[in-house]
């Protein structure tokens, strides 16, 4: 960076621990404005990008810079008090992250002082294994790939991990999102890519699934493919209208049915990030402004659980929803949304969750990289 103004501009980036990248469409046509942006990105500096102009996509070097980073919409549709405290506390939590390294020790403190939390607390959820993920770029979203290894989703990438944290495969998709890829019963991995579902039929070949997704303002944002129905439920987002719903389509990618309103004729989502189901046939959706929405089989809006920018979520075969936000705790709630525990993590860090055999919970650490399993 060169000139009077950009030399400003590069002062303040170098003295800055975190970037607010305010963007528009005016923006991304800014030489000045691209040349600070990716001089924050070179210098590695944490980048919080910030939605002033409501519809606009973020395209180009803009789209590519901001990739799979949470971003912030100050476009006017969601009330601006709960939007700056939802900004302010991500803020807050990367000015406070701790190191990788004191990782673990803040785990295990945390863990051992959690009797002075209350009766509800969990104080007994012992560390079982920790697992470091190499040459991954995060953690955000866990699933199971039998008999031992796991399909781990970051930035625009998908890849294969060994259950000692190796790296076996990788693919590359067109946009991240964070609950955006699936195993069917058959065992066959579905993800977003683009504007189209595809399916991997081999270890180098996919095809296109589901292809009718992107339509009419809607854009897939997250999938889960049910191995008790086989059915595969894809969350989409109108980010103009500011509304969510679920397309239901059966194991051949044809659609059933689609959920998207509640009795008073109101939508129950925004944006589904990840979904699941339960034992009782439920669907259970982590919605990024709608907390944990759940609802029976027909789509019929059973309850919300609040928990504010939630995001993993799983369930286990006694019908107990686990979920996480950026919070050091992982919420326990019944099949009926009556709270039952919270389980202490001490890091705000978590964004995966995946559960083996009700037994072992899986947590996804992103910054730090790993997975930490807890008996429960």
């Amino acid at each position: 960076m060169s000139g009077s103004t950009l030399e400003a501009m590069s002062a303040a980036v170098e003295n800055c621990s975190v970037f607010l990248m305010c963007y528009s469409e005016g923006y991304s046509q800014s030489e000045s404005c691209q040349s600070e942006a990716e001089y924050a990105k070179k210098l590695q500096k944490i980048i919080i990008p910030c939605k002033l102009e409501r519809g606009y996509d973020a395209k180009g070097w803009l789209g590519f810079l901001i990739g799979s980073k949470l971003f912030f919409d100050f476009s006017g549709k969601y009330p601006f008090e709960k939007k700056m405290e939802d900004l302010l506390r991500e803020i807050n939590i990367h000015l406070n992250r701790n190191s990788p390294e004191a990782l673990a020790k803040e785990i295990q403190k945390s863990l051992k002082t959690d009797d002075a939390v209350g009766n509800k607390e969990a104080g007994n959820s012992k560390i079982v294994k920790e697992i470091t993920i190499n040459n991954v770029q995060g953690v955000r979203h866990i699933i199971s790939f039998p008999p031992d290894k796991f399909w781990i989703g970051y930035e625009k990438s998908i890849a294969l991990i060994s259950g000692t944290g190796e790296k076996l495969n990788e693919i590359q998709r067109y946009r991240f999102t964070f609950g955006a890829h699936s195993v069917t019963k058959e065992g066959f991995l579905v993800y977003l890519s683009g504007v189209s579902v595809k399916r991997r039929i081999s270890d180098t070949n996919s095809e296109n699934f589901i292809t009718a997704t992107n339509v009419d303002g809607w854009k897939a944002r997250s999938i889960f493919a049910s191995h008790r129905t086989e059915n595969i439920i894809v969350g989409l987002q109108n980010e103009e209208k500011g509304i969510g719903k679920l397309s239901i389509y059966d194991k051949e990618g044809n659609h059933q049915q689609t959920i998207e309103k509640n009795a008073n004729d109101k939508p129950l989502y925004t944006w589904p990030r990840y979904i699941t189901d339960n034992v009782n046939g439920d669907l259970v959706t982590s919605d990024w402004y709608g907390g944990i929405v759940v609802t029976d089989q027909s789509g019929t809006h059973r309850f919300t659980y609040n928990l504010s920018i939630p995001r993993a979520v799983v369930t286990d075969s006694h019908g107990r929803i686990f979920g996480c936000n950026n919070t050091p705790t992982i919420h326990v709630i019944d099949k009926d949304g009556k709270f039952l525990m919270n389980i202490h993590t001490g890091s705000k860090d978590i964004f995966g969750l995946y559960l083996h055999q009700d037994t072992e919970l899986y947590a996804g650490f992103d910054s730090a990289k790993k997975m930490v399993v807890y008996k429960v």
